[in-house]
């Protein structure tokens, strides 16, 4: 039996989709305050999926954590630069992410 009570928080969107996940969130927690974490959550979610499958999150190969961490924080680094890449040009044209990827690819291979 779990100490602490566990919650299911249910969304229905606009568009009619309906997601949920587990809490275990204290009961005099906001509904609005819930609600943000809910869609922050999102967020970070994209951020992990983007970098694992276009920046290389999980193309290392490391013996120690200072490696790993290191290449964790220019991965990190990478994706800062493209949301905000992605941010300026904005205006101009919207950009999906291997767009903004082949952006960074050809900065990348100017500033060498």
């Amino acid at each position: 039996m779990p100490k602490t009570e566990i919650w299911v928080y249910i969304r229905k969107h606009e568009d009619g989709k309906i997601k949920y996940f587990v809490s275990n969130m204290p009961r005099d927690v906001s509904l609005a305050e819930l609600d943000r974490l809910a869609i922050a959550r999102w967020s970070i979610e994209q951020c992990f999926q983007e970098s694992k499958s276009y920046l290389g999150m999980t193309h290392y190969e490391t013996r120690s954590f200072q490696a790993w961490h290191r290449h964790m924080l220019f991965v990190m680094i990478a994706h800062l630069f493209i949301t905000v890449l992605r941010q300026f040009l904005k205006k101009y044209a919207t950009l999906t992410m291997p767009m903004t990827h082949f952006i960074y690819d050809c900065t990348l291979s100017l500033a060498s």
